[in-house]
C-alpha cells in the first residue's frame, strides 16, 4: 500500500515512532527494526496514538509513524549503530525570509558540529567555505526556543536526541545587517511566523469613520516597541508623543482610559480586552510627551461674558499641584491681551448629576466689593411633573439684602439684552430644590429672603454666594435656542455652580 502510494519500495521502507517529549515537541524516537515482533497491522497497536483515537469513532485505531526513504545519493537504508543520531535539517535564507526542508542525516553522538556542518553544507547544496550559522530548534510553541550552536561541541554534550532539527542559514555580517534585513537569524524570523499580529491602528478622533492603517507587529513587542514601530509609520519625530488607547471588544469603540505610558509590558496585553483578543488600537498624536502628560491635568473651562453667553470652550493642561490661580492665568494667556488686569471668576459646575465643568467669566467692576449673589437658571415647567425644564447657561446675579424681584428686573433685563415686548412675557420663580414644586414671584418679593439663610460659599465676610442643592431663581420662558438632548432626563437637566473662586 504505501510502496504504491508514495513510490516507496517496500525493501527501501523504515518506520519510526514518534513520542512526545517534556517541552511539549513531538519527534521521531525509535526505529521499528524488530520485524518479527510486527508481522501485521494490529501488532502495531501499542503504538497507537492515545490523543486522538477517542475522536476518530470509526477507527479501530490512529497509528502515526514517520517514513524514512533512503538518501537519493545513498540508494539504500544506512545500518543503523548504537551511536547514531537521525537529524533533521532547514535551511533559512535571511535575504528573502524564507526557510525550507532539506532533509535527514545519520550522525554519530561524539562528532563535533564542525563536521556535522560540512555535511549539512552538502546536504544544502552550499559551498564548502560557505561560513554559515547553525541553530537547534528546540520547540516553536508556546514560544520559540532556537539556540545557536557551538562548532566545538558535540550532539552528546548539548544533549541532542533522535529526531532533533538544526537550521543553517549564511552567517549574517554586521555590514549585510546594516542593510535593515526585517528577521536576519532564523531565530528572529521563527518569532515573526510565531507571533506576528496585524494590528488595524485607528484615529482617536474619527474611530468609526476612519479605518486607520495596519501595521505587521510582534505579539511579543514592548509598549516602547509598538510606539517606535507607529511613531516611525506616522512619521512622528518622538514615540513619546503616542498614546494608545484599547478596542472594547463589547461596545465596538475605544475604551473609555486610554494605556498609559509603558502601562502594559507587550502587543499581547493590549490587544486582549475582556478575555477576547481583537486587532485594533486606537492612537493619538500629543503635542507632548505622555510621560509629562500624564503629570498634568485637564482642565474644560468655559469661557463666557457679561452677558453670561458662551464665547468659547478651552482645554487648559496644568501640573496637578497647580492652583486656581494658576489656572485663570493660563486662560488669560489663552484669552490674549484684551484681559489682562481684569478679574476673573472660576465656577465649578455639575450637569446631569455626574457631569462637571468649570465656567469661568470676567467679575464686573461693580461686583468686587461687598457683594451678595444669587444663582438665576433659565426654565420651563412641566405641566405632568413637580419637577422643571432647565436650559440656556445659568449665571450669578448681583443683589441687596433688600431687593425685590421689581428691583432686580432690569438688572436681568439689562444684562441678557432682552427686547421689552419678550421680557413681559417672563416669569420670576423661586426653585427650593430638586423635585419639589417652585414658588412663582411677584413684584414686592424680597429675593434673598427666599434662599437659605446660609450661604453655599463666601469668598469673604462680605460676598456671598446663595443657590445650593438645586435653589436658584428661576427665569421661566420659551427657549429661544433649543438643543436636542440625547438622553432625556427624568428629572430635568441643569447646571449649577457649587464653587466660587476669583481672581
Amino acid at each position: 500500500m504505501v510502496q504504491t502510494d508514495f513510490g516507496v519500495p517496500s525493501d527501501l521502507q523504515r518506520y519510526w515512532v514518534w513520542s512526545q517529549r517534556q517541552n511539549g515537541t513531538i519527534r521521531p524516537n525509535s526505529p521499528l527494526t524488530d520485524r518479527r515482533e510486527i508481522d501485521t497491522v494490529l501488532d502495531l497497536q501499542r503504538f497507537k496514538d492515545k490523543q486522538y483515537a477517542p475522536q476518530e469513532k470509526h477507527a479501530l485505531m490512529t497509528i502515526k509513524l514517520y517514513l524514512e526513504k533512503p538518501d537519493a545519493s545513498y540508494g539504500m537504508l544506512k545500518e543503523l549503530e548504537p551511536n547514531d543520531l537521525l537529524l533533521f535539517c532547514k535551511l533559512y535564507d535571511p535575504f528573502k525570509t524564507k526557510l525550507c526542508y532539506v532533509g535527514h542525516i545519520f550522525v554519530d553522538k561524539s562528532m563535533p558540529f564542525k563536521e556535522i556542518f560540512w555535511r549539512l553544507k552538502a546536504l544544502a547544496g552550499l559551498e564548502d567555505s560557505t561560513d554559515i550559522a547553525a541553530y537547534e530548534e528546540v520547540r516553536f510553541e508556546p514560544s520559540v526556543m532556537c539556540n545557536e550552536l557551538d562548532a566545538d561541541a558535540s550532539p552528546e554534550r548539548t544533549q541532542f536526541l533522535q529526531g532533533d532539527i538544526i537550521c543553517i542559514q549564511l552567517r549574517v555580517t554586521p555590514e549585510a545587517r546594516s542593510r535593515e534585513l526585517r528577521h536576519p537569524t532564523v531565530k528572529t524570523f521563527l518569532e515573526y511566523v510565531q507571533n506576528s499580529k496585524t494590528v488595524n491602528f485607528r484615529p482617536l478622533y474619527n474611530p468609526k469613520k476612519d479605518d486607520g492603517f495596519k501595521l505587521e507587529l510582534l505579539k511579543t513587542m514592548s509598549y516602547d516597541e509598538v510606539t517606535t514601530e507607529l511613531a516611525k509609520h506616522l512619521d512622528v519625530d518622538n514615540p513619546y508623543r503616542i498614546r494608545l488607547t484599547q478596542h472594547n471588544v463589547s461596545a465596538h469603540m475605544p475604551h473609555r482610559s486610554p494605556i498609559k505610558f509603558q502601562g502594559m509590558d507587550s502587543l499581547d496585553v493590549m490587544i486582549l480586552h475582556s478575555r477576547q483578543y481583537t486587532n485594533i488600537l486606537y492612537y493619538e498624536i500629543l503635542d507632548m510627551p505622555l510621560p509629562y502628560l500624564e503629570k498634568l491635568k485637564c482642565m474644560k473651562v468655559n469661557f463666557y461674558n457679561d452677558k453670561a453667553e458662551l464665547e468659547g470652550e478651552h482645554r487648559i493642561w496644568l501640573p496637578k499641584d497647580n492652583t486656581v490661580e494658576d489656572l485663570i492665568g493660563a486662560l488669560k494667556e489663552k484669552l490674549g491681551e484684551d484681559y489682562e488686569g481684569k478679574a476673573f471668576r472660576l465656577i465649578e459646575g455639575i450637569q446631569c448629576w455626574h457631569q462637571r465643568s468649570s465656567r469661568a467669566e470676567v467679575v464686573p467692576l461693580p461686583d468686587r466689593h461687598g457683594n451678595l449673589f444669587i444663582h438665576v437658571c433659565h426654565f420651563r415647567s412641566d405641566e405632568n411633573s413637580v419637577s422643571v425644564m432647565t436650559f440656556g447657561d445659568p449665571f450669578w446675579l448681583k443683589i441687596r439684602a433688600t431687593d425685590t424681584v421689581a428691583d432686580i428686573k432690569p438688572q436681568v433685563k439689562a444684562k441678557l439684552d432682552v427686547s421689552d415686548e419678550e421680557f413681559a412675557k417672563w416669569k420670576f420663580a423661586y426653585h427650593p430644590r430638586q423635585m419639589q414644586s417652585i414658588e412663582y414671584l411677584v413684584d414686592e418679593d424680597i429675593v434673598l429672603e427666599k434662599f437659605a439663610r446660609v450661604p453655599s460659599y463666601s469668598e469673604s465676610d462680605d460676598t456671598k454666594y446663595y443657590g445650593d442643592s438645586g435653589a436658584f431663581l428661576g427665569l421661566e420662558h420659551e427657549d429661544s435656542k433649543p438643543v436636542k438632548r440625547s438622553v432625556p432626563s427624568r428629572y430635568g437637566v441643569y447646571e449649577r455652580g457649587i464653587r466660587i473662586y476669583s481672581n
